[in-house]
């Protein structure tokens, strides 16, 4: 039975577990850091709720009240 032989080359592994690592720190400081674009719009979406319900409360305690 034939046996297939490869050569791997030390470069070549660094190399590919040095981009492999860059991608993974820059998806992780996308998803993770305070001035990321997605962390940045969360924070807008959570504003913007918690101004609707202030609303709509001040509204039905109007409503309750009169």
């Amino acid at each position: 039975m034939p046996k297939y032989t490869r050569r791997v080359e030390i470069e070549d592994l660094n190399r590919d577990f040095w981009v492999i690592g860059e991608a993974i720190s820059e998806i992780s400081g996308f998803l993770f850091d305070d001035e990321s674009p997605l962390a940045k719009m969360f924070k807008g979406i959570t504003s913007e709720l918690t101004q609707i319900w202030e609303n709509l409360i001040y509204l039905w305690s109007g409503y309750i009240l009169s």
